[in-house]
């Protein structure tokens, strides 16, 4: 069953950070445009290459985290996989909140766009504490590498939950916010690079 929602997971994933590129067009033709025109059609879409960028990223920063999780498991429960599937969902419609984003970034893009990321957080964090209650985790599995795990992916949940409310006082400020992610996935990486060493 572990293997099965992880070829799941992996499969919806995958899908969703491919249909992120799928909206980027340009504004007009591209043929026999001279290089300054191309250009200039390349900065028109700026918004949408930035959205693109930032969700690809988020989603691949939920894929580690998916993944540090299922390494560890011995066993998954029918809670922790109606868990994942409610974290799909969250992943289903990036698309479409980066899609609204790029081409409206205002304070309801904005926040919508936000408070979509946070739920797909909060998911991921239920089925880390799912994972620590239930006692799912393979014997061996240093408890403060699954402790990291937890506070990262609460603590990117707050972020987007911050920056939804900022979105309308300014949505600009509120996509700064999410700048705060660089660290903690940086945080989190490193120090489950150190209980892997410690493990081994």
């Amino acid at each position: 069953m572990t293997g099965r929602l992880v070829t799941l997971t992996d499969g919806v994933l995958s899908i969703a950070m491919t249909l992120l590129v799928l909206d980027i067009r340009l504004p007009g033709p591209a043929d026999k445009l001279s290089n300054a025109d191309l250009w200039a059609q390349i900065v028109a879409i700026q918004p949408q290459l930035s959205s693109y960028a930032l969700s690809f990223l988020v989603v691949a920063i939920f894929w580690i985290s998916h993944v540090q999780k299922f390494r560890h498991l011995a066993r998954v429960t029918n809670l922790m996989v109606w868990l994942n599937i409610f974290f799909l969902l969250g992943i289903g419609v990036v698309p479409f909140t980066t899609a609204v984003l790029a081409e409206n970034g205002n304070a309801v893009s904005t926040a919508v766009y936000a408070v979509g990321m946070a739920f797909t957080s909060i998911m991921l964090a239920t089925m880390s504490i799912h994972v620590r209650v239930s006692g799912l985790v393979e014997d061996g599995t240093l408890p403060r590498q699954m402790h990291t795990i937890l506070i990262s992916q609460f603590g990117t949940a707050a972020i987007f939950l911050v920056s939804a409310g900022v979105a309308f006082i300014n949505s600009e400020w509120a996509k700064y916010l999410w700048l705060l992610l660089i660290p903690i996935g940086f945080v989190r990486d490193r120090r489950d690079g150190t209980a892997q060493s410690k493990n081994g």
